[in-house]
């Protein structure tokens, strides 16, 4: 079968590149995406729901079963649409406080009393428009075929058959999903997706479709299975996202009250577990130490290059003149601090963190506290500070760093990756001045973006420019701010209270009966 070039399909796996958008002006940061992408197969940062996965399967033998028109992508893709737009609707009317439900925006916007799936959904023959997505396969195209590929629950479109398809554990699934509806409301529901239009009192019988809601059944316990399964259906098996779930429960289980920020909890505690540790293991909590070095490494530069961008002006200044005032306002702050920058060489600043046993986060921390306070001496020096922690922290380790990352299973030796970055960095800068150093790594940030800008514009970005430098002269184009990746944890945070092995209260995480059991049997 050959394919119709309308009908053509395929995965969206990831939101945009961070580059791509300007949210990664220096270019960095895909040597962090790389790893949290191997850590968490089957889940990433835009699918929400755990239960997406079994309404899918169970959709798509929906459609097949009762579309008049077979073996057409364009016809599953319509009737997802209205499918998804269906729940959106049902879930703002009947829970509008649960989050992470595709389309509720535009859902909650338009409930009233007729509700038109078709107008709302149906992409042809409209282009563009009011839509609940732009994307022509819905959510489902866009962020969740690609997963639930991975976790290996359907087939996607071939030249054999030219549709989404179901494998024998995706049909497993669907079955279990049909068990917790009650009899009759599948009709119901196709009902409501062929005519393209409801009431909205009809919504409150599509309860069981409850997104948040798992029923203690058949269905709850695939999940709970799935999670803890191997991570993809790649030819050697691995683990990492039951580790990381294994990791993430430990982490709870230490405290009987709860933990806010349990994301950026567990990283910091995985990270001074990890420090200096030799040999590191293939396992997930070394690669998650690893991201975080990335990260820590990363925003630290942002700052540099941030300290730069928000301290100069919308007119032209010269960049010679304004590097120096830059200079000039870190020496003031090392001279505070009781350091001589032009005079103290870079490693004695790391035997001073050693001395005071100075932790990365606190000096991480200091920086964004004086990037805030728009005190942009301080904020360098304090950049330096934490860059020196990380450098102290990994120094012994990078060898066995830079082995993983070359493995052809992890490949994680990309621009940006802590290896690369340090040794340049800092190797070759131990026996120079404090000052040196600090206009290296301000040159350094100059030249990352300058490059990176130009050749995302090359390829047809629009303006994604912080700063325009020409004959000498710098101008600030836009602000943007330092900030970290999102590495798919906030989701999977999610999915484990979704399946009933955390809880919150009063924003704090807390592990169940349910969680302590995983920890306890492994399963």
């Amino acid at each position: 079968m050959s394919y119709n070039k309308e009908e053509l399909t395929g995965p969206f796996w990831a939101e945009f590149p961070l580059a791509a958008s300007g949210r990664d002006p220096l270019a960095i940061q895909n040597s962090s995406v790389v790893i949290y992408t191997k850590m968490m197969v089957g889940i990433t940062n835009v699918t929400n729901r755990v239960r997406y996965n079994g309404f899918y399967c169970w959709l798509l033998e929906l459609i097949l079963r009762n579309s008049e028109i077979k073996g057409s992508v364009n016809e599953q893709i319509r009737y997802l649409r209205r499918a998804e737009l269906l729940i959106a609707y049902m879930m703002v009317s009947e829970f509008p406080d649960v989050t992470g439900v595709s389309g509720s925006a535009f859902a909650s916007r338009r409930l009233q009393e007729n509700i038109d799936l078709a107008a709302g959904a149906d992409i042809e023959p409209k282009k563009g428009g009011n839509l609940y997505w732009a994307f022509r396969g819905g959510v489902f195209g866009q962020y969740y075929s690609g997963v639930v590929n991975e976790l290996g629950l359907i087939h996607q479109p071939s030249p054999l058959l030219n549709i989404y398809s179901l494998t024998p554990k995706g049909k497993q699934l669907s079955r279990h999903f049909q068990a917790n509806l009650p009899s009759g409301l599948a009709d119901k529901f196709w009902s409501y997706l062929e005519k393209g239009n409801l009431g909205v009192s009809d919504l409150a019988e599509l309860t069981p479709f409850a997104l948040h809601d798992i029923p203690d059944s058949q269905e709850l316990y695939f999940y709970r299975s799935m999670l803890l399964d191997k991570d993809d259906q790649g030819f050697i098996p691995s683990f990492y996202r039951k580790e990381t779930i294994h990791l993430l429960l430990e982490t709870l289980s230490k405290s009987q009250d709860g933990k806010l920020n349990l994301v950026y909890r567990f990283l910091g505690e995985n990270y001074r577990q990890h420090i200096s540790k030799i040999p590191l293991l293939k396992k997930a909590s070394t690669f998650w130490y690893i991201y975080e070095l990335n990260e820590i490494l990363h925003v630290t530069l942002e700052h540099f290059h941030a300290s730069l961008l928000w301290s100069i002006d919308s007119q032209p200044t010269s960049l010679n003149t304004h590097l120096e005032k830059l200079s000039d306002l870190s020496a003031q702050a090392f001279k505070d601090f009781g350091f001589e920058s032009k005079e103290t060489l870079l490693t004695e600043l790391m035997g001073h963190c050693n001395e005071i046993m100075l932790d990365t986060y606190h000096a991480y921390n200091q920086m964004q506290t004086a990037m805030n306070d728009y005190d942009f001496g301080r904020c360098l020096m304090e950049a330096l500070f934490c860059m020196t922690c990380v450098y102290r922290d990994c120094h012994l380790q990078l060898d066995g760093i830079e082995n993983l990352a070359s493995l052809p299973e992890y490949n994680f030796n990309r621009t940006g990756y802590v290896v690369l970055l340090l040794r340049e960095l800092f190797t070759d800068q131990m026996n120079q001045s404090l000052d040196h150093v600090i206009k290296k790594l301000l040159h350094t940030v100059i030249n990352l973006h300058v490059f990176t800008s130009y050749r995302k514009s090359k390829v047809g970005q629009a303006l994604v420019h912080n700063y325009i430098i020409e004959e000498g002269m710098i101008w600030r184009a836009r602000e943007t701010a330092p900030r970290r990746t999102t590495p798919r944890l906030q989701n999977t945070l999610q999915y484990m209270g979704d399946v009933g092995w955390i809880s919150r209260a009063n924003d704090s995480y807390l592990i169940t009966a349910s969680g302590k059991e995983v920890l306890l049997h492994g399963n």
